[in-house]
This record gives structure tokens, C-alpha cells and sequence, in this order.
């Protein structure tokens, strides 16, 4: 019955630990939170070239917001879980880069589950999703689904005269 109970609340126990852990190492009396991004950008291996050459490119230097992009800014010699915890929250949303590779790779499914016990955890709306891709409802799993449902989601578009408009809604759904 516990392995039952351990199992359903998984998701909850691993990021329990894991702030429970920044806060013994942070070795202060009250946890203090203090936003050092703007955006924990979770994507997928394959659309790197997207992060690099779109995002960071109109968000950070046109736009000034500050990016958590895993590749360049990930502490080197910290476990990968821990890292991804301690930078969700230090970062004011996260965003979701949703695509077929994403929803094949093991660490973007667990950053989604992060950053939802993060909302959860503080009752804030933490995160954003972008469709970078047309995916068939029946390949995105209930959890994302869920997530379609609370939280804003924007959609890449296909044709290059909506992407003034695509980014500055990118950029409120990060500063709302």
C-alpha cells in the first residue's frame, strides 16, 4: 500500500527532496527567493538550433530578458536533477518548447513535472508552453494536455509575417 501511495505521489517526493536539499545547502534560516532568470527554457536536444538562433537571439539581446538555456548555463559537476530544480525555481516561468523529439526525451518530461510541482508548490502560474510543431492529440500525453488547460500556450507560426506578433506574445506571456 505505501509503494502505492510513494508511486502515485512520485513526482512530489523528488522535488520535496529536492528543495529540501537546496535549502539544507544553502545553509540559511529562511529560504529566500530570489529570480536570477526570466525563463527556464526546456527543450529538446533537436531544437537546440531553435534556442540558440531564434530565442536568444529576440528574447535576450532585442528584448533583454534573462534565459536559462541548460547547454550554456548549467553548473558544471552539480547532478542533472538537482540543477534542473534549483534553476526552475530561481527562474519566474518556464517555458516548454513542445515538439516531437521533446515529448521523446526522459529529462524534458521530468523539467515538465518540475516545473508543474514548482505552480503547485507556490500557486504561481509558472508556466508557458510553445507548440513548435503540429503533434496529433493522441501523441501528447495527459499531463501536457493538463497543462494546455491552465496554462498559455502559443503556437510557432508557419507563416513569417505572424512572427512580429508571435514574439511579443512570448514576451507578455513572460513579464504577465
Amino acid at each position: 500500500m505505501s509503494s502505492m501511495v510513494c508511486y502515485w505521489h512520485r513526482w512530489k517526493i523528488i522535488y520535496w527532496y529536492y528543495v529540501v536539499k537546496l535549502k539544507l545547502r544553502n545553509n540559511r534560516k529562511e529560504y529566500v527567493r530570489l529570480f536570477d532568470f526570466d525563463v527556464y527554457v526546456s527543450y529538446a536536444d533537436l531544437d537546440l538550433g531553435f534556442v540558440r538562433n531564434d530565442m536568444i537571439e529576440i528574447l535576450e539581446h532585442l528584448r533583454g530578458a534573462r534565459l536559462y538555456i541548460r547547454d550554456r548555463d548549467s553548473l558544471p559537476g552539480a547532478p542533472i536533477s538537482e540543477n534542473i530544480i534549483d534553476r526552475i525555481r530561481r527562474s519566474r516561468k518556464t517555458m516548454l518548447l513542445l515538439s516531437q523529439a521533446f515529448l521523446k526525451q526522459k529529462w524534458c518530461r521530468y523539467e515538465l513535472h518540475m516545473a508543474n510541482m514548482e505552480a503547485v508548490s507556490t500557486g504561481r502560474s509558472v508556466m508557458v508552453i510553445i507548440i513548435l510543431e503540429d503533434i496529433p492529440k493522441n501523441d501528447i500525453p495527459l499531463e501536457i494536455l493538463y497543462d494546455f488547460q491552465r496554462s498559455r500556450f502559443l503556437e510557432y507560426p508557419k507563416a513569417s509575417s505572424d512572427l512580429e506578433l508571435f514574439w511579443a506574445n512570448v514576451t507578455a506571456a513572460i513579464e504577465g
